[in-house]
């Protein structure tokens, strides 16, 4: 829940009950420090720690070839890893993989697969830490149906493929006669963009002109005169991709003892790369230990501190906390909390939602107070 929609509740608790002492809810209290640490995280995305997976590639210049019959052999191969290359995803061969070529749509589809799999993976972390279905989606910010379906798949339920990723490349029918072209030595575009034509091929030069640029990059590069190829190096670099600022802001808020040795060592890097980052890290530490130790005497100084901190998301929060000083500082002092509430408004949000598109609010009015 934002911090603007929990002040507008308190107003009209205020009006509706002015007597009566107003507690703010520790958890969304909590949510709405991590959603101020995502925003300063997108910022600085680039101090975002890396995941490391291993790969095996290999670089350097192709070896020169000891026979005809072996250089046919590796042409037919980068033949086939271009083929590959232009042809959907779902239309490689059981056990084939693009060696990284990837069309626009691919590369799109990989990007979105990995955002819905750090979101998986965030969905069964906080399942783990006790979390309920309503709790985890109301943290991420998703659909309850959404977490349901990640917590009921044994493993990481793929998107299936629409009819548009199954259609087949307007230049699958001609790739064995270009492969043979290629093959015979044939680097000319226009040349064999003429040759296609000629057997019916119905794209453009441009789309074939694509192909041949992804088919030239897989070439040997040209030999120095004198001087012998460079012999092929086995290497083994890591796969780089950073974490997710969802993922980064639960470091900031969780105790250092309920971290991983892998979450200490992104904290770690997070906190030594910027400064601000420091800060926001020492603030979030100290409201959370705040909240659940009862400190209400270290409230203002606390805001005081975000407020001069120099940090934009830090600031604006502390201005949205003074605005509803007296029920956060009973957050911080009292035992109670806003459980009551929170279930009321997920009742009423569960019966607006059985009447969507069917009825108006005087119905709806009818059904709450029916129940009180």
């Amino acid at each position: 829940m934002a911090v603007g929609l929990i002040f507008h509740l308190h107003d009209a608790a205020r009006q509706g009950a002015p007597q009566a002492m107003q507690v703010a809810d520790r958890f969304h209290l909590v949510k709405n420090v991590r959603e101020s640490l995502k925003d300063l995280l997108d910022r600085k995305r680039g101090y975002l720690p890396l995941k490391k997976v291993e790969t095996t590639v290999f670089s350097g210049a192709s070896p020169q070839p000891s026979s005809h019959q072996e250089a046919s052999s590796e042409i037919d191969d980068a033949v086939k890893r271009s083929e590959l290359a232009i042809l959907p995803t779902s239309h490689l061969p059981e056990g084939e993989h693009p060696s990284g070529l990837l069309t626009v749509d691919e590369r799109r589809r990989k990007f979105n697969r990995e955002k819905r799999y750090a979101l998986y993976e965030e969905v069964w972390s906080l399942r783990r830490q006790g979390l309920s279905h309503y709790a985890i989606a109301d943290v991420l910010g998703i659909s309850r149906p959404t977490v349901r379906r990640f917590l009921t798949a044994e493993q990481f339920p793929e998107r299936l493929s629409g009819p548009r990723a199954r259609r087949k490349s307007i230049l699958a029918p001609y790739l064995p006669f270009l492969g043979e072209r290629w093959q015979a030595g044939c680097h000319n575009g226009h040349q064999l963009f003429r040759e296609a034509k000629a057997r019916g091929y119905p794209g453009s030069q441009a789309q074939l002109g694509r192909l041949i640029t992804e088919w030239r990059k897989l070439l040997p590069p040209p030999s120095p005169p004198n001087k012998r190829p460079p012999r092929p190096i086995s290497v083994s670099p890591p796969k780089q991709q950073r974490i997710s600022s969802q993922q980064a802001s639960w470091l900031f808020v969780l105790a250092e003892e309920k971290l991983t040795a892998e979450q200490r060592r992104q904290k770690e890097h997070l906190v030594q790369a910027s400064e601000e980052l420091a800060k926001a890290y020492r603030l979030s530490q100290d409201f959370v230990a705040m909240l659940k130790e009862r400190k209400a005497e270290e409230l203002q100084g606390w805001l005081q501190r975000a407020s001069h901190s120099q940090i934009a998301e830090f600031k604006s929060l502390a201005k949205s906390m003074q605005g509803d000083y007296a029920a956060i500082h009973a957050a911080c002092s009292q035992p109670w909390s806003q459980g009551q509430v929170e279930g009321q408004v997920n009742r009423l949000k569960c019966i607006k939602r059985q009447m969507y598109g069917r009825a108006n609010f005087d119905l709806l009015r009818l059904r709450v107070l029916h129940v009180a």
